[in-house]
């Protein structure tokens, strides 16, 4: 799998992936699959992948927003992280707040512009997402009755935020 660059296995209940041979990935999404440590017999999961950009990490098992951060340790090192959602997990049944979460994760993750679909780029100018400019709903001003389809995907948000910045990238987003 080495030229593996965007790996989608959520809702695949209890899954696990040696990620050993995917050091090219840029996208990987665990979302539902009911994670609650990003460890394997004390080895990080994620450790192999490097260059990795866009983690879903939603509607997982993680109860404290350390299951996360020390699990994200090996990915902070070289700040290529850029998106992560982390939205449905257990962390406030265990009494921390998201608010208390995402503080966490943005202090160990500092090249993050994305955190549970919202923009962390606090510099003036910044152009908004597409999930900033749809709303919580993801339907971009619609109502939840004349919404079509589901929410902008991670690879669409990049490609609208492109386009948005007058960059083509030629992807063809579906």
């Amino acid at each position: 799998m080495p030229q593996l660059v965007d790996l989608d296995v959520s809702y695949n209940a209890e899954i696990t992936i040696p990620f050993g041979s995917c050091g090219q990935l840029l996208a990987l999404n665990v979302a539902g699959c009911e994670w609650s440590t990003l460890f394997l017999n004390g080895v990080s999961l994620l450790a192999p992948l490097a260059k990795l950009r866009i983690l879903s990490l939603a509607e997982n098992e993680f109860a404290t927003s350390a299951d996360i951060v020390t699990g994200l340790k090996p990915l902070a090192t070289n700040g290529a992280l850029e998106e992560l959602d982390v939205s449905e997990n257990p962390i406030e049944d265990n009494g921390e707040s998201f608010a208390a979460a995402h503080a966490a994760i943005q202090a160990a993750l500092p090249s993050l512009k994305l955190l549970d679909g919202k923009s962390l780029n606090k510099a003036a100018g910044a152009l908004p997402t597409v999930h900033a400019l749809a709303g919580e709903n993801g339907t971009l001003g619609l109502d939840s009755a004349d919404a079509i389809g589901d929410a902008p995907s991670m690879a669409q948000e990049k490609e609208f935020d492109a386009a948005l910045r007058g960059e083509v990238d030629g992807t063809v987003v579906g």
